[in-house]
């Protein structure tokens, strides 16, 4: 019980802080329908690039990792150590350029590299 509060709490906090106090979500065109609490985070659909997004909280560092899952594709492109006030950036131009501009996006904004599996 405890860690669903938990669990709760942190996709408020995205929800909340980030996602709702920028226009560019409404761009990404959300599946609000599927919208999750996950473990650490929430999860939700985008029609426009047909894929999930998962956000989880990096407890540790702070920080959160962002993860894009594409319905129909094998690799995902997975963000780690995003400050809170750039998870908007980082999924939308993600959205912008397509999964494939991972490096482009981490140079960008200063992430951590990690290879798309």
């Amino acid at each position: 019980m405890e860690k669903e509060k938990y669990n709760e709490q942190i996709c408020r906090i995205i929800w909340h802080d980030v996602l709702q106090n920028s226009i560019k979500p409404f761009s990404w065109e959300i599946d609000f329908c599927n919208v999750k609490v996950i473990d650490r985070g929430t999860a939700f659909y985008l029609f426009k690039i047909r894929c999930w997004v998962e956000i989880r909280f990096l407890s540790e560092m702070s920080l959160y990792q962002i993860a894009f899952k594409p319905e129909n594709q094998k690799s995902q492109a997975v963000y780690n150590c995003v400050p809170l006030d750039k998870i908007v950036n980082v999924i939308d131009d993600t959205v912008q350029y397509g999964l494939s501009s991972y490096d482009y996006i981490c140079s960008k904004y200063g992430l951590v590299y990690k290879v798309a599996i």
